[in-house]
């Protein structure tokens, strides 16, 4: 079974009643009083989390940006966090301290504070966040919003699984700007003040995050609609291209289908987008526009000509792949 199928299984016992979000989004939310509660965990898994060049306390810090992200993209930022941690019987203490550093830079950078977690023995490094938001504002759900709305997103796309092929030894180092795909992979970050601004200015009719994939995540967040995109652009990280070219790839693929940026992917009001505009000037993060959304259903990807191209739905998908035992770390990425 796919990642999608076993997701599928357990969304077979969500029966909540008078949900705020969708039965398919990056966080669950509940209401107390005049506050929102937006709740989500993420788990990082050493083989297939950690390439080579991340040590023990990047990996921790990338675990508290996977759930952060999603917190974020719902326009909360993070007020607590939980952590479970599994580590081999062997680990010995400066591992595990620069675990506990990661996770402290993290939470650092991304807010909130620790409340409480799990340790226990495993196998390989296993780390699971739950990351709690805490605001009156109403979550943003995952959703295109309406006709004529504009898709846009908070970053550059193609770095992380450029530099995650480099590192793999799969692809050699481009031109100039390869330290900066390599660091786009080992250091992801969260948009948090991005999500917060833009959801507090009431600018936004969807949001989700790119950890999956932008074409990912435009299909997710067409699950929960039935509406569909249009994209004229997709603005690329500084030499990607160059890398590209070098290494006979598809420099749209990689912007597409990589994933792990954590750039938070929107539906902007089409009537408050110079707004918005505005407070991504004010708050000092980028905003890019994508595309729009449109009636149908589906993805597309203008060219030159004005022509449009259906794009399927790629990116990072668990138990898509096959690995030989002993082989090590391996991409999920099954286009690769």
């Amino acid at each position: 079974m796919g990642e999608l199928e076993v997701i599928g299984l357990f969304k077979k016992l969500w029966r909540p009643r008078r949900p705020i979000l969708q039965k398919y989004d990056d966080a669950w939310a509940f209401r107390m009083g005049k506050e929102y509660i937006t709740v989500s965990t993420d788990m990082l898994v050493e083989r297939t989390d950690v390439p080579p060049g991340m040590t023990y306390k990047l990996a921790a810090r990338k675990a508290v940006v996977m759930s952060s992200s999603d917190v974020a993209s719902k326009g909360h930022a993070p007020t607590y966090h939980l952590a479970s941690v599994g580590v081999r019987f062997n680990t010995t203490s400066r591992e595990t301290k620069e675990i506990v550093a990661g996770i402290h830079q993290g939470i650092a950078e991304c807010g909130g504070g620790l409340v409480g977690g799990d340790t226990n023995e495993a196998q390989e490094l296993t780390l699971s966040m739950t990351t709690l938001g805490i605001s009156e504002t109403r979550p943003v759900p995952r959703i295109l919003g309406r006709e004529g709305d504009i898709v846009a997103t908070t970053g550059e796309f193609g770095g992380p699984p450029s530099g995650l092929l480099i590192l793999l030894g799969r692809a050699a180092r481009t031109r100039r700007g390869a330290r900066g795909l390599i660091d786009a992979a080992l250091r992801p970050k969260a948009h948090v003040k991005a999500g917060v601004s833009l959801a507090g200015a009431a600018v936004l009719s969807g949001s989700t995050d790119s950890s999956d994939g932008l074409s990912a995540s435009l299909h997710n967040m067409m699950t929960n609609c039935d509406r569909g995109a249009v994209l004229q652009q997709v603005p690329y990280v500084h030499g990607l291209e160059d890398f590209a070219a070098d290494n006979g790839l598809d420099p749209l693929d990689l912007a597409m289908n990589g994933g792990e940026e954590y750039n938070l992917v929107l539906s902007v009001k089409r009537d408050q987008w110079r707004k918005a505009l505005r407070v991504a000037d004010d708050e000092g993060f980028e905003l890019h526009r994508l595309g729009r959304v449109v009636r149908t259903k589906g993805l597309w990807m203008l060219d030159r000509d004005g022509n449009k191209h259906e794009i399927p739905r790629g990116g990072w998908s668990h138990f898509g792949r096959k690995t030989k035992k002993g082989t090590g770390w391996a991409p999920g990425r099954v286009i690769y």
